[in-house]
C-alpha cells in the first residue's frame, strides 16, 4: 500500500494481565502492520515502546530500514509484566517524537498507536491532549476489558478508537489503521458532499480570516474534486448569510481556490443558528446535493452564537448530515457540542495559526465516516442509526462453541455501529422453550455496556421454538422500550439459530406480521449446524439479501455480506417479488486470492439470493467469473428455473489465477449492452453485484465510473480479507 513518509510509534501493554499467547498475537499484528507500510530512510519509520509501571525503548523511528530489521526487532521484544499506566506511557513518549523530528527533513506526520487491554491506573487525558498539542495522531485499540471512555480521552475521537475482543483478533482492523495513516491521501476516491459554514463576524478580522481560507484550500487540496468525487460548496454568516458558491458550481481545484480567494470579510455580529437553518437548504437536489452521497458540514468559528442553535443543528443531523465543529480561542466549547452532538466531532485550537495543524486531523475524521458508516450509502460498513434487536438461539441443538461464535458475531456489528441514544440502540432477546428479554433497546447506552452483558452471557439449552420467540420479540421495539420507529428508525430484527425450530408451521404469519409493522428480519445461520436443515425462508425480508453464509469461527469478523446489508438498508437493490423488472448480473472472483471454501460461500451465498427471486421474466440472472483472465458462466436468461440454475452454480469451478477486477468490469458490460439485455425495449434495472476480496492488481475506478455512466447499478461484496479502499471505489 503506497504510504507516504510517516513517524510511527507504537505503545505497547506489556502489563501483566497480558498473556503470553496475548502478547505474541501484539507481535504478530506488528509484524502484519509493518508490511503494509514504504519502509525506508525518507519514507515510513517505525518505533516501538513497551510500558506498565516500567517503560522500554525497543527501538526508536530510525534505528530500523527495512521491513526485515522490523521483523526481527519485534520478534526480540520480551514482555515486562507490571501494572498498567498509560498516562506516564504517554508522557514518556513526548521527548521521543520532538527527537525524530530532528531525523527529517521538513514536516512529517506522527502517529502513535495505543495498544491495551486494561484501565490505567494514573489519568491519560492530560498527557494524551499534550501529545496531539504537539501534532502527534494518537489511535488507540483496546481489547477486551479496556476501558472505553479512557480511550476516547487518549484518541480524542471514537473515529481514531478501535475495540477488538481478543488479541487475535487485532489483524481484522489493521486495514482500518492504514487508512487514518495515510497523510495527504485520505479522501482520494471518496464521494462526499462538503459545505463550509464560515465565521465572517467582526471579531474574525482580516488576517484571522486569511488563514481561515488558507484552512479551507488545505482541506479541499487533500480531497479528490469533481462531479463523481466530492463536491464542495461554501456560505459566510455574521448579521447575515452569503452564499459563496453551491456544492455543483466548481469542478476543479483552480476553480474553488479562486472563489475562496475572492471571499471577502462581512463583518457584524455571530447568528450561527440562523446560518445552519440556511445551509440547510444547501444539502439538497436543487442546490446540487447528490442522493445516497455522504454530506458534511464544516463549521468555522471563534465566537458564541448570539442566538438559538440546538433546533436547527439538530434537524441538519436527521437530514444525514454530519457536523465537524472547528472552534478558534473564544468560541463556546459547549455550543459546538450542542452543534455537532459528538464530543468527537468538535475541535477546538487556541488560535488561527493552529489551523493549519488539524487539517490532517479533520480529513482523518472525514475518512472514518466514509469508510466506517454512511446511512444510505451501501460503500460504508459501519452502522449509524437503527434499532437492531437479536434474537438468539440458546437451546440444546448450539453447542458451546457456536454459541460463543454466536456472540462474536453480536460483538463485532456492535462495534461496527455508532452507538447512542440518538443513533444505533441494541436489544436482545434469548430463547428456547420460552423467550425471554436480555435487554431492551434503552437499557445500554454505549458500546461497552452492550459488549460486556453479550460477553457474561450463557446459553440454557431446552427446545427451539423460534415463531413463538419471534412474536415475543416485536415488544421490544414498542416506544416504551426504546424504539423509535415513530421517528423513522429503521428496525431490524436478526435471528441467530441453527435453523431448526417445533414451531415451523406458525413461523410464515408470525414473520410476516413483524414484517407488515415495519420490520425488517435477517435470518443468520450458525457454521456447523445441521446442513439438512434450511434456515425457515419465511424469515426472509423482502429488503435486501437476508440470509448469507453461515457464521465464521470464532475471532473473526462476521460476513462482510451481512455487515454491507445491515449498514445499507435503504439502498440495496430489492430483487424479490416485491419488484418488477430487473437484469441482475453477478461478478464473481475467483483468482487465487479467494480461498477455496470462500468460493464455496459465494456459490452457497448466489443460491440463497436466486432462492429469493420468484420463477418468471421478472428478474434475469446472469454470472461471470474473473481472475487476471474472464469467462461468462451464465448468460441472462438462459434459467428460468430456479433449480436449474442453481445446479449451474454449483458447477462453476474456480479458475484461479491474478485479480485484474478493473479488466473484469469492463468485460462484464457486455450483458447490459443492447445484445444482452432487455433495456432496449423495456424499463428493466440493470444492477452488477461484484463479489471480491477488492485486491486488484489494475484501476477499479475509471471501469466502475463507466458501468455507472450507463446506468448500471453497482454494488460490492467483500470476501475474505477485503480492501475497504478498492470496493469503496468499486461501488
Amino acid at each position: 500500500m503506497d504510504i507516504e513518509e510517516a513517524d510511527i510509534y507504537v505503545l505497547i501493554d506489556g502489563s501483566t494481565s497480558i498473556s503470553p499467547n496475548a502478547f505474541r498475537d501484539i507481535q504478530h499484528f506488528l509484524k502484519e502492520l509493518i508490511k503494509m507500510f514504504n519502509i525506508g530512510p525518507n519514507k515510513v519509520h517505525f518505533g516501538a515502546v513497551q510500558y506498565s509501571h516500567s517503560i522500554n525503548t525497543e527501538f526508536q523511528l530510525h534505528e530500523y530500514n527495512t521491513v526485515y530489521e522490523l521483523e526481527k526487532a519485534i520478534d526480540n521484544i520480551r514482555q515486562i509484566y507490571g501494572d498498567t499506566f498509560i498516562g506516564a506511557a504517554l508522557t514518556f513518549m513526548q521527548p521521543l517524537f520532538k527527537e525524530a523530528r530532528k531525523q527529517r527533513v521538513g514536516r512529517v506526520p506522527r502517529y502513535l498507536i495505543v495498544l491495551t487491554d486494561g484501565e490505567s491506573q494514573d489519568s491519560v487525558k492530560e498527557a494524551a491532549e499534550q501529545l496531539r498539542n504537539e501534532e502527534v495522531n494518537i489511535l488507540a485499540v483496546g481489547v477486551k476489558g479496556a476501558n472505553e471512555e479512557q480511550l476516547y480521552e487518549i484518541a480524542g475521537s471514537k473515529g481514531r478508537t478501535f475495540f477488538v475482543q481478543e488479541f487475535s483478533a487485532l489483524k481484522n482492523i489493521k486495514n482500518e489503521i492504514v487508512q487514518l495513516i495515510r497523510p495527504g491521501k485520505a479522501l482520494k476516491g471518496m464521494r462526499a458532499d462538503i459545505m463550509f459554514l464560515v465565521d465572517s463576524s467582526g471579531s474574525i478580522g482580516q488576517d484571522n480570516f486569511l488563514k481561515i481560507k488558507s484552512f479551507m484550500k488545505e482541506l479541499v487540496n487533500k480531497t479528490d474534486i469533481g462531479p463523481d468525487r466530492v463536491q464542495v460548496g461554501v456560505i459566510q454568516f455574521s448579521g447575515s448569510n452569503k452564499e459563496e458558491f453551491q456544492l455543483n458550481q466548481y469542478s476543479s481545484k483552480d476553480d474553488i481556490f479562486s472563489a475562496i480567494e475572492r471571499m471577502s470579510l462581512i463583518g457584524e455580529i455571530t447568528l450561527t443558528g440562523g446560518a445552519l437553518t440556511f445551509v440547510s437548504n444547501y444539502f439538497k437536489p436543487s442546490k446540487g446535493a447528490r442522493q445516497g452521497v455522504k454530506k458534511f458540514l464544516i463549521l468555522i468559528t471563534d465566537g458564541e452564537a448570539q442566538d438559538e442553535v440546538r433546533l436547527p443543528a439538530t434537524a441538519l443531523r436527521e437530514q444525514g448530515v454530519t457536523i465537524y465543529s472547528v472552534g478558534v480561542f473564544n468560541a463556546n466549547k459547549n455550543q459546538l457540542e450542542e452543534i455537532s452532538g459528538q464530543r468527537e466531532l468538535v475541535f477546538y485550537v487556541e488560535n488561527f495559526d493552529i489551523l493549519q495543524y488539524i487539517e490532517d486531523e479533520i480529513i482523518s475524521e472525514l475518512t472514518t465516516w466514509l469508510h466506517r458508516g454512511a446511512e444510505g450509502d451501501i460503500k460504508s460498513k459501519r452502522i449509524e442509526r437503527l434499532d437492531v434487536v437479536f434474537l438468539i438461539d440458546e437451546s440444546g441443538s448450539i453447542s458451546v462453541l457456536q454459541y460463543e461464535t454466536m456472540k462474536d458475531f453480536m460483538i463485532t456489528l456492535v462495534n461496527n455501529s455508532d452507538v447512542a441514544p440518538d443513533r444505533v440502540q441494541f436489544g436482545a432477546v434469548k430463547y428456547s422453550d420460552e423467550p425471554q428479554t436480555f435487554f431492551f433497546l434503552n437499557q445500554y447506552d454505549t458500546k461497552s455496556k452492550i459488549v460486556e452483558a453479550i460477553q457474561k452471557d450463557v446459553s440454557r439449552g431446552g427446545s427451539t421454538y423460534t415463531a413463538k420467540a419471534i412474536g415475543y420479540s416485536e415488544s421490544l421495539f414498542a416506544q416504551e422500550h426504546g424504539g423509535r420507529k415513530s421517528k423513522g428508525v429503521p428496525q431490524v430484527l436478526i435471528v441467530i439459530t441453527d435453523g431448526e425450530s417445533h414451531d415451523m408451521p406458525q413461523l410464515n404469519d408470525t414473520a410476516k406480521r413483524l414484517r407488515d409493522n415495519g420490520i425488517i428480519i435477517y435470518a443468520v445461520g450458525i457454521e456447523g449446524a445441521n446442513p439438512d436443515i434450511p434456515l425457515p425462508r419465511s424469515l426472509l425480508s423482502p429488503h435486501g439479501a437476508a440470509s448469507g453464509p453461515a457464521l465464521p469461527p470464532p475471532s473473526t469478523l462476521p460476513p462482510p455480506i451481512f455487515l454491507s446489508t445491515l449498514s445499507s438498508i435503504h439502498s440495496l437493490p430489492k430483487i424479490s417479488e416485491y419488484d418488477i423488472k430487473a437484469d441482475l448480473v453477478f461478478l464473481i472472483d475467483g483468482s487465487t486470492s479467494i480461498l477455496p471454501d470462500d468460493f464455496i460461500k459465494m456459490k452457497k451465498f448466489l443460491e440463497a439470493v436466486i432462492d429469493q427471486i420468484v420463477d418468471g421474466h421478472n428478474v434475469q440472472v446472469g454470472i461471470a467469473q474473473y481472475s487476471h483472465l474472464y469467462k461468462r458462466e451464465i448468460n441472462l436468461g438462459a434459467y428460468q428455473n430456479k433449480s436449474e440454475l442453481k445446479v449451474q452454480i454449483q458447477n462453476i469451478e474456480q479458475m484461479t489465477g491474478n485479480t485484474l477486477i478493473g479488466n473484469a468490469l469492463k468485460n462484464v458490460k457486455e450483458f447490459f449492452a443492447p445484445a444482452g439485455s432487455r433495456k432496449v425495449t423495456r424499463n428493466i434495472r440493470s444492477i452488477l453485484v461484484v463479489l471480491t476480496d477488492g485486491q486488484s492488481m489494475d484501476d477499479v475506478s475509471e471501469p466502475a465510473e463507466n458501468l455507472r455512466r450507463e446506468g448500471v447499478d453497482i454494488y460490492a461484496i467483500g470476501v475474505g480479507d477485503i480492501s475497504h479502499l478498492e470496493l469503496t471505489q468499486i461501488a
